[in-house]
C-alpha cells in the first residue's frame, strides 16, 4: 500500500509548489483548504510528480483526482492498486468536466460519473465583482449606494497584525449570531487561518465604519490566474455591508494581482441561503464529480 501522509503545515513548501504550478481553479486543490478544512481526516502522497489526497470521512474512503502536470494516468492507476490493497472501492473526488473527459478517454468504459450541485464552485470573472456593471447587478449596487449613504465614515485596511484583532472581534460576532455546531467548526478553522495567516500566505480586507469593524474577507491566490475566496463575514444586520465587502475584496485582488483573471467563492455545500447569495452574483459553474471504477 501506499505510504499516505498527513497533511500538516511543515508540509506546505513541498505541497504549494505542486499545487499552484497545477492550475487547478477548484478551491480543494488549494493547500489551504487542505490543512484548514480537512487537515484532521486527509492523507496524501506524491505520486509522479502528482499531489494525491486521500479522504477518509462520514462518506468512506475515496481520493481526489491528482493534482500536478502532465499525464495523470500513471498516478491514478497506482490510486486504483492502493484502493484494491486496502479491498476498498476504488472512487475519485473533484473531477472537473475536463478531467472527466480524460478519464473517459484514457480509462474507458472503467468509471461511472455522479454529481452534486452541493459540491459545484463558484468562480467569477475579478472585473464582474469589482465593478458591478450592468442591469444583472444593479441590486448589489442600490445596496452599496445605500450602506455608503448611511455609513459616509466608511473605509476599508488591508488585513494585518495591527488590525486582526478588530477581523477577531467580528468573528466572534457572528459565532454569536450563529451559534449552532456548524458555525462553532467553522469559527474554529477561522481561529486557524488568522492564526497562520503569514505561512499560508493569506491576505484580506477589513472593512470600517469610522473605528467600528463591520466586515472582512480572506483569501488565497491558489494559481497564477484564480484567487480563492476562503473566508467571509459581516454584520447581516447592516445593509450593504455583504456586497461592499466583497466587491472591495475583488478590486484588492484585481490591483494586487492583474493576472488573476477569476475569483473562486467556493462552494454552497447546498445551504439555501448561501446559495442564494452566490447565484446572485452570477456565477460561472465549476461542475466537479465523483467517479466511481466499475469495470469487473
Amino acid at each position: 500500500m501506499l505510504d499516505f501522509q498527513a497533511i500538516t503545515m511543515d508540509k506546505r513548501s513541498e505541497l504549494h509548489p505542486l499545487l499552484y504550478a497545477a492550475g487547478r481553479q477548484d478551491c480543494v486543490s488549494s493547500f489551504a483548504n487542505m490543512l484548514l478544512w480537512m487537515g484532521g481526516y486527509a492523507e496524501y502522497a506524491i505520486l509522479d510528480g502528482f499531489v494525491c489526497v486521500r479522504i477518509r470521512g462520514d462518506h468512506g474512503e475515496f481520493f481526489y483526482f491528482p493534482a500536478g502536470v502532465g499525464d495523470p494516468a500513471a498516478a491514478i492507476e497506482r490510486l486504483r492498486q492502493d484502493a484494491a490493497e486496502r479491498n476498498i472501492p476504488f472512487r475519485l473526488g473533484g473531477v472537473t468536466e475536463e478531467n472527466r473527459a480524460f478519464l473517459e478517454t484514457a480509462f474507458p468504459g472503467k468509471f461511472s460519473f455522479t454529481t452534486n450541485r452541493d459540491h459545484f464552485d463558484h468562480l467569477y470573472p475579478v472585473e464582474q465583482l469589482a465593478e458591478l456593471a450592468g442591469k444583472k447587478l444593479q441590486a448589489k449596487r442600490n445596496h452599496i449606494n445605500r450602506f455608503a449613504a448611511e455609513h459616509p465614515d466608511w473605509r476599508t485596511e488591508p488585513i494585518s497584525e495591527q488590525n486582526l484583532a478588530l477581523c477577531r472581534s467580528c468573528a466572534h460576532r457572528w459565532l454569536a449570531k450563529h451559534g449552532d455546531k456548524d458555525a462553532a467548526r467553522e469559527f474554529g478553522i477561522l481561529k486557524q487561518a488568522m492564526d497562520c495567516m503569514r505561512e499560508l500566505e493569506l491576505e484580506g480586507l477589513l472593512l470600517l465604519d469610522g473605528n467600528e469593524p463591520l466586515a472582512f474577507s480572506m483569501g488565497n491566490r491558489i494559481t497564477e490566474k484564480v484567487f480563492d475566496v476562503n473566508f467571509e463575514k459581516a454584520d447581516a444586520d447592516v445593509q450593504g455591508s455583504f456586497a461592499l465587502i466583497n466587491r472591495e475584496m475583488a478590486r484588492m485582488v484585481r490591483d494586487r494581482y492583474p493576472q488573476v483573471e477569476l475569483l473562486n467563492r467556493e462552494e454552497d455545500m447546498g445551504v439555501p441561503g448561501l446559495r442564494k447569495a452566490k447565484e446572485s452574483y452570477r456565477p460561472i459553474l465549476l461542475e466537479k464529480s465523483r467517479a466511481l471504477w466499475v469495470e469487473a
